[in-house]
């Protein structure tokens, strides 16, 4: 009795020591002899990687030319002449720096407004309110009310951002995003103006925007 149960044990003792081989080695095959990626995992196991070596945390950020230039996944793909209509709006914003009297102020809103689009269909977003459907005078006085209190008596600093060309759209072959930087104070605010077909279609100032409906 004592040699049958014996026997019994060793046998089970074999069968489980064999069972924890089978899956070892079930384990190995699996690591070693995996099916191979579809193209598919290939290109995010790529965009992944890319991601990371493009886009670190210590990478210094881009710098543009003062010039237009056109982007490809936020890098410049090419730098374009520079526009007289574009250096002209630059000009007036860029003023800024040496004055920002009630008088300054008020001859950028009339150089700014006689470079704009016409028509009655424009839209002053500001931070507070939205009226729409407004014409263009009323827009550019309270655009110039919103640089007013936003620039008079206080030190401001005014560069340019970037300038990009943004390629035809809707029918136009020249369309550009000037942005400008205004420092005011120390805390900086963005000055953005749509520029197509060699006319102000729309402003974005610290998230006022004015803008043209066809």
């Amino acid at each position: 009795m004592k040699n049958l149960i014996l026997i019994i044990g060793t046998l089970i003792g074999l069968s489980v020591g064999v069972s924890a081989q089978n899956t070892e080695q079930e384990s190995m095959d699996s690591l070693y002899f995996s099916p191979p990626t579809t193209e598919e995992d290939e290109i995010v196991l790529f965009n992944t990687f890319d991601d990371y070596l493009t886009k670190t945390a210590n990478e210094e950020p881009q710098k543009f030319p003062n010039q237009p230039v056109s982007l490809i996944f936020d890098k410049i793909d090419k730098i374009h002449p520079k526009v007289p209509l574009n250096e002209k709006i630059k000009g007036f914003v860029l003023s800024l720096n040496d004055f920002s009297s009630s008088k300054d102020i008020s001859i950028l809103i009339d150089s700014l407004y006689g470079l704009s689009v016409e028509g009655n269909n424009m839209c002053f977003l500001s931070c507070d309110d939205s009226p729409c459907d407004l014409n263009r005078r009323l827009v550019y006085n309270q655009l110039e009310e919103t640089l007013l209190n936003d620039l008079l008596h206080k030190e401001i600093q005014v560069s340019v951002h970037n300038e990009l060309v943004l390629g035809p759209m809707l029918g136009c072959d020249d369309n550009y995003m000037l942005t400008l930087d205004i420092s005011i104070d120390g805390s900086i605010r963005s000055f953005t103006l749509d520029i197509i077909n060699r006319k102000i279609r729309n402003i974005d100032y610290c998230g006022s925007q004015v803008t043209t409906r066809k």
